[in-house]
């Protein structure tokens, strides 16, 4: 059995309690979850000579989440607010 499997069984309630800390610490999302990308991010997520994870710092996004966004603007799938032209 894994050990992590096995100390659930063995602890169920701190189990609960570190599945309850752990919510409570995650259950808002960063603070760019329900905000939406502006021209400017989009613009610098397809034209900008930085790395992913230098845009990472300076938009406040996570490199998993710009290179999403990369992909949905090439493809086409989200608006980009007036940059369609730039493919």
């Amino acid at each position: 059995m894994d050990s992590r499997k096995a100390w659930k069984l063995r602890n169920p309630e701190k189990e609960k309690e570190w599945k309850r800390r752990n919510y409570q610490q995650t259950q808002f999302g960063n603070n760019n979850s329900y905000n939406s990308y502006d021209q400017d991010h989009d613009w610098l997520i397809l034209n900008s000579p930085f790395t992913d994870r230098e845009l990472h710092t300076i938009i406040g996004r996570s490199v998993q989440a710009i290179q999403i966004r990369r992909c949905r603007l090439k493809q086409g799938l989200v608006s980009t607010g007036g940059l369609r032209g730039l493919k």
